[in-house]
């Protein structure tokens, strides 16, 4: 859900300009191949994203030395990115996290860039040099609830919840 959310929502925000941001997804338990859960794109279906050409693949290497901004739902899966590649630790966040650190570095930004591509890379220095000054909040914050074997009300507070995340980080990026 997040990949089509976020694509939907850069289409929305920066119109044609969005299309020199790639949003690709990969899951660190994913079977490559497989279809959208059903959930997932019934809700998808519901807010006019199409899924039908949705295809998982697993999280390698490959992807995330490719990746300028690698978005985990959780920590663990933070985790298991920093895990599988050390050097990407310094570009990898939970979504929740990268949203609220994006949020408070937009306050020290100045408006410098001028496409979309460079607005993410100027977000995403900023956020390292001031996230030491963003206030403490508790781990679990941070997590996006996996919404998986639960009722399809979750899968829509989980896309409610992606949404407001990007949102802000989509703010942030205007801003930077």
């Amino acid at each position: 859900m997040a990949e089509r959310i976020t694509r939907r929502m850069l289409r929305d925000v920066f119109g044609y300009a969005a299309s020199a941001v790639s949003v690709e997804s990969a899951g660190t338990s994913a079977i490559s191949g497989d279809q959208i859960h059903a959930y997932s794109g019934q809700i998808l279906n519901e807010w006019g994203i199409n899924c039908e050409d949705f295809r998982s693949r697993a999280l390698t290497t490959v992807l995330l030395d490719s990746a300028d901004l690698i978005l985990a739902a959780e920590r663990t899966q933070r985790a298991a990115c920093a895990s599988l590649r050390p050097a990407v630790v310094r570009r990898t966040f939970t979504l929740h996290q990268f949203a609220r650190l994006a949020a408070h570095a937009a306050v020290h930004s100045s408006k410098v860039s001028s496409s979309v591509p460079e607005s993410f890379h100027a977000l995403l220095r900023l956020v390292d040099r001031t996230r030491h000054l963003a206030p403490p909040t508790q781990s679990r914050v941070d997590d996006l609830a996996d919404p998986v074997q639960r009722p399809i009300t979750e899968f829509r507070t989980c896309a409610v919840e992606i949404h407001s995340s990007m949102a802000a980080i989509l703010r942030a990026v205007d801003q930077s």
